[in-house]
């Protein structure tokens, strides 16, 4: 294997891998050393050398036949992601990696992967801004599913890639009802993972309309599911968002805290950006962001890999955002011809109205007005309304300045026809929201009922089956009080302790299924083990108590207690029979002696000195 040396990286680390992808004679722990390899590299946008190392382990795949291997390389590698400063060399080696994996599944036919390289694709390019296409991908895996049976977590995959793709277009009321689609799903099938998931989509959509409140509000219901849930993954991506959407530093602090327990390379940057982003944007301090950009090397290499003017732009940002703009302006110039030469159209549309906005604040309206057109014709190129809305407004500005008034005019017009058009549109949306809205919230206090009368509906069935086995119980004790065969003894109580201790195993089902967040394995094991302990409990209370049944204790109690004559003598005392003095009946008092007899031999009948008889 060629020798790749990572630069300001873990090299250990990479060390590591390479042994082990080399000397592994096994296939699986080969491709996994590979991948692993792979994936490391696109953390720090190494894409060449992490694309050369995924080849390898595809070579491997083929070589051992294992297909499913290779299309999951394909489809789910993080080398197939790439970010804002990703050029159209970038974005078409990541499109056919992952349109080898969907070549390999429409083959093998496997929809489940199909569906997921076409909704990589969908995301792939809606993150590209090319909407209409991303729209095209995902109605393309609506039509992969056809009949076919697909994974839930595939369902909501899919639901919320186009819910995203509605959200990049402005488009709340879809977006909104796609995300509520899979919401409803997650719920169903009691999905806490995918919940919080899907709560951070709506948080987004509710940003669309500058409702932080909002946002924050459904993100602090993610902390509280995934903290129930010991989802530590999903505490970390709910803090890395609380920290964008209200700018608190305690919430990239814990962010980071969660990254270094998990142990997360990629995890562990994304908070380190974040806490640099906080000290560029809130700290606005130059010395500071740059003395916390240049302490941490993997930070610092991120943004040399990212392209040639990687750092040069962010150090541009630092001093913009530290209100020193003559050194903004700058870094700004130095990385203008690679960006523009990249093809980067994401980074150039934001570097263009850094530009300008610099260029404005330093007090030079010329070159302003220069960027400011620069920004307009790529924001309308590229339909982003709302940059669209904001440069209109100030080009408007600055030629009313400059008292080219015709221009400031025509400008003002489009300013005015798109703040329209947003505020038309939020309106709209936010109204149709708040409608859906109430739906919902009827929809889901319908649910809340149903879920009440079903849980007393299986309470009233606990309560008559714990009062069945009551019952069985006291019948086979009354069972016992008559000659029946042993046989039937046996058969009786063996039926009557397996319904006890199914019933037992039926009330810790439930708490079982919650525990283990109905992971089979885990049930499996578990009841196993509590299955364990109580068949021998049974052998034995089921033992013990036929043996005492049989041992017909519970027959010679009976004889002593005779049910004709107890309901006989009731039967006289409430038909209001008077009773005969025992002195005056011979046969009562011969009957007495007999008893006095038989309950004690030794006694005869009562006799006085003499030896006779009273």
């Amino acid at each position: 294997m060629e020798q790749y040396t990572a630069f300001s990286q873990d090299i250990g680390y990479v060390k590591t891998l390479e042994n082990e992808a080399n000397t592994s004679i096994i296939p699986s722990q080969k491709i996994e050393a590979y991948n692993q390899l792979a994936n490391y590299y696109a953390v720090f946008n190494l894409s060449k050398k992490a694309d050369s190392v995924l080849q390898l382990a595809l070579m491997v795949a083929d070589e051992t036949a294992n297909r499913d291997v290779a299309i999951k390389l394909l489809i789910n590698s993080s080398v197939s992601d790439f970010n804002m400063w990703s050029n159209d060399q970038t974005f078409e080696r990541c499109k056919s990696i992952i349109e080898k994996g969907l070549r390999y599944a429409e083959e093998t036919g496997k929809i489940n992967l199909e569906v997921q390289a076409y909704i990589k694709l969908a995301g792939l390019y809606r993150r590209r801004n090319q909407l209409e296409k991303a729209m095209l991908f995902a109605t393309k895996a609506f039509s992969a599913v056809g009949d076919g049976v697909i994974s839930d977590t595939l369902k909501l995959d899919l639901f919320c890639e186009l819910g995203n793709i509605h959200l990049a277009k402005a488009d709340a009321v879809p977006a909104y009802k796609n995300f509520n689609t899979a919401y409803e799903i997650a719920y169903k099938r009691k999905m806490p993972v995918y919940r919080s998931k899907i709560y951070h989509c709506f948080a987004e959509l509710y940003a669309l309309f500058g409702d932080k409140d909002a946002a924050k509000n459904y993100l602090l219901e993610s902390v509280r599911i995934n903290q129930a849930n010991k989802n530590v993954e999903g505490l970390f991506y709910d803090y890395i968002d609380l920290a964008r959407f209200t700018d608190k530093k305690s919430y990239v602090e814990k962010a980071i805290s969660i990254a270094n327990e998990l142990g997360n390379r990629r995890h562990i940057l994304a908070a380190k950006k974040m806490m640099y982003y906080w000290y560029m944007v809130e700290g606005k301090n130059s010395a500071s962001t740059l003395n916390y950009l240049y302490a941490n090397d993997e930070l610092l290499q991120y943004f040399k890999n990212a392209s040639a003017s990687g750092l040069i732009f962010e150090k541009a940002q630092i001093y913009n955002y530290s209100n020193e703009w003559d050194s903004a302006i700058v870094y700004y110039k130095a990385a203008e011809q690679d960006l523009v030469a990249a093809n980067a159209s994401h980074a150039v549309l934001g570097l263009y109205s850094e530009m300008a906005d610099a260029y404005k604040k330093n007090g030079d309206l010329v070159k302003a007005q220069e960027y400011y057109k620069k920004t307009y014709d790529l924001a309308a190129a590229n339909n982003n309304l709302a940059i669209y809305k904001n440069v209109t407004s100030e080009l408007a500005s600055l030629n009313a300045a400059s008292k080219n008034y015709a221009l400031a005019y025509h400008y003002a017009i489009k300013a005015d026809s798109a703040k329209s058009r947003l505020q038309e549109n939020a309106g709209k949306d936010k109204l149709a929201l708040l409608q859906i809205e109430r739906e919902d919230k009827k929809l889901l206090t319908d649910v809340a009922e149903a879920k009440r009368l079903l849980d007393r509906k299986h309470n009233l069935q606990i309560m008559s089956i714990t009062m069945l086995i009551a019952l069985f119980f006291g019948l086979m004790m009354f069972i016992g009080m008559f000659e029946v065969s042993k046989t039937f003894i046996k058969t009786t109580g063996y039926l009557v302790f397996i319904s006890l201790f199914e019933f037992i195993i039926l009330l810790v089902d439930h708490p079982i299924v919650a525990f283990t967040n109905g992971s089979p394995l885990k049930i499996w094991l578990i009841k196993i083990a509590f299955i364990a302990m109580l068949v021998p409990i049974q052998h034995f209370l089921e033992k013990r108590l036929i043996n005492y049944l049989q041992s017909r204790s519970l027959l010679e109690a009976r004889r002593h207690f005779k049910f004709n004559k107890f309901w006989k003598s009731g039967g006289e005392k409430m038909a209001g029979k008077p009773e005969q003095p025992l002195a005056a009946d011979t046969n009562s008092s011969l009957n007495f002696s007999k008893t006095f007899r038989e309950a004690d031999p030794s006694h005869g009948p009562p006799r006085d000195d003499s030896g006779q008889f009273f």
